[in-house]
């Protein structure tokens, strides 16, 4: 083995949670995906944790969250136990190597607390994206939240310390929310999609509706309880500003709206809507009130002004009222 290889990846529109970011750096980075992701990423949902990790905080997604691979027609996807993973490759190195020789982006759990780039005096266990490796120096190019005080972004980490901070999760028995120990997404070259304005229409009155997306799937998989969707998760945010994990829940809700601009301009260039309706201009200033408000809880969390806290309840709510309107004029525009 020698050399270096890098698959392709594009800083993602939205980086919600691991998996999230890391498939949609991959989907970005590929020719004519956009219309997926237009008629996609429309539902937002907010919950808060009850028990188990994380509990006490909140969580902001935008649907089809979490692993989309499972229906995205540009991805195959396997799942491999440690007991699989070690019977194909013993050495975890070479393994992720041939997986990214064979053009294999990897999800692989590992004890993160184990990497010198992360100040962690105890396990960290966490799941690691890793899409390249350099043989010469002994490097893997990865991406999670972990580095840089929770923003995603990509790093480079040592063979041995990715080799070290696997066997630690395997000698705790930890792995992948019980799907394994590592996850292989394949790119399909020669996946197409139309853009489906039926789609958008659909999730158009969900979210105004307030409608759960998880609904679709309640008799599949179990479901967090408090969801809140669409455009109940304005008030739902309101009531939750002191919870741990409000400034996530926040940038989520901005990249949100970003991927919500580019989807009228989107729009309103391929002829769906009309430019005299000036949808996009409207909606850019909504854009710009969430990032004050995401500024305004920065700001909060650092001087625990209680005032902050109305100002940010006072922006998301005329975000609403005027979403509420905008949405409501977008439906009757592709009708």
């Amino acid at each position: 083995m020698e050399g270096k290889k890098i698959l392709p990846v594009k800083y993602p529109s939205i980086t919600c949670h691991q998996s999230f970011a890391s498939l949609l750096s991959i989907l970005e980075s590929l020719p004519d995906t956009k219309e997926w992701i237009y008629s996609n990423f429309f539902i937002t949902e907010a919950f808060s944790y009850i028990g188990g990790y994380g509990a006490g905080s909140v969580e902001l997604v935008i649907n089809p969250a979490y692993d989309f691979s499972i229906f995205c027609p540009w991805f195959w996807k396997s799942e491999l136990s440690h007991e699989t993973i070690s019977a194909f490759e013993p050495d975890i190195i070479n393994f992720i190597i041939k997986c990214i020789d064979t053009e294999n982006y990897m999800l692989l759990f590992i004890d993160e607390s184990k990497l010198s780039s992360i100040q962690s005096e105890t396990p960290l266990f966490h799941d690691i994206f890793i899409y390249g490796y350099d043989y010469e120096n002994k490097l893997f190019f990865v991406a999670d939240f972990t580095f840089n005080h929770g923003k995603y972004q990509y790093e480079t980490v040592p063979f041995l310390e990715i080799a070290e901070a696997y066997s630690s999760a395997v000698s705790a028995g930890r792995n992948l929310n019980n799907e394994g120990a590592a996850k292989l997404w394949h790119v399909k070259m020669d996946a197409h999609y139309n853009l489906d304005v039926p789609l958008i229409r659909d999730e158009l009155q969900e979210y105004l509706k307030g409608y759960s997306y998880s609904n679709r799937f309640t008799r599949v998989y179990w479901q967090a309880p408090l969801n809140k969707s669409g455009i109940d998760v304005y008030p739902f945010l309101c009531d939750n500003l002191d919870k741990s994990g409000m400034r996530k829940c926040l940038h989520n809700l901005y990249d949100h709206k970003q991927l919500m601009l580019e989807r009228l301009g989107y729009l309103e260039n391929k002829g769906y809507i009309s430019d005299k309706d000036r949808m996009q201009e409207k909606y850019s200033i909504l854009v710009k009130e969430v990032q004050m408000a995401v500024n305004l809880y920065i700001k909060y969390s650092i001087t625990g002004k209680i005032e902050l806290v109305e100002k940010i309840k006072c922006i998301l709510k005329s975000v609403m009222e005027e979403e509420i309107r905008l949405f409501k004029h977008l439906l009757i525009a592709l009708s």
